[in-house]
């Protein structure tokens, strides 16, 4: 799928019991706003945006956002977290750095070794609380109660 037309066309396909007024609610925008998407008006959708619909419909926020990667995100056990190298550094669990579309990836790089440090610190039983929840936060980075419980752990004793 190419548009983000298209894209909405088949998530209203595969679940047709989400209304766009489900879509607007879920969002946080207008209903014309939603309906400009349908109607291909709307070319793109900023990135908090495309996060919470594509909560919503269960699929991958940045296929939805930009048409890349699969539909629906793959599930995966938390023992198959592995780091991702490019170069001389590593951007962490997930995409490339050639995928990673954010304006300072020293940023980036710099709270991947936060908290990977963090990890490490961490007891097994400490790790293996840390990671289903990681893995949330891939899903739905904009969490807040995710993120909470994520501090919680990495806070623990060592």
């Amino acid at each position: 799928m190419s548009t983000l037309q298209q894209r909405f066309a088949l998530l209203a396909k595969a679940k047709p019991e989400i209304t766009q007024a489900d879509l607007a609610r879920a969002t946080g925008v207008s209903a014309p706003s939603v309906h400009a998407w349908f109607s291909g008006d709307t070319k793109s959708m900023k990135a908090v945006t495309a996060s919470k619909a594509a909560q919503l419909y269960g699929c991958n926020t940045r296929w939805l956002s930009d048409g890349d990667g699969e539909i629906w995100p793959q599930r995966f056990e938390a023992q198959s977290l592995r780091p991702v190298n490019f170069g001389s550094a590593s951007v962490g669990f997930g995409e490339p750095a050639s995928e990673v579309h954010l304006s300072n990836l020293q940023t980036l790089s710099e709270a991947v070794d936060i908290l990977a440090t963090s990890l490490e610190a961490l007891t097994e039983a400490a790790r293996a609380e840390a990671a289903p929840l990681l893995q949330a936060l891939l899903i739905a980075p904009d969490s807040k109660r995710l993120r909470h419980s994520l501090l919680v752990v990495l806070a623990k004793k060592r």
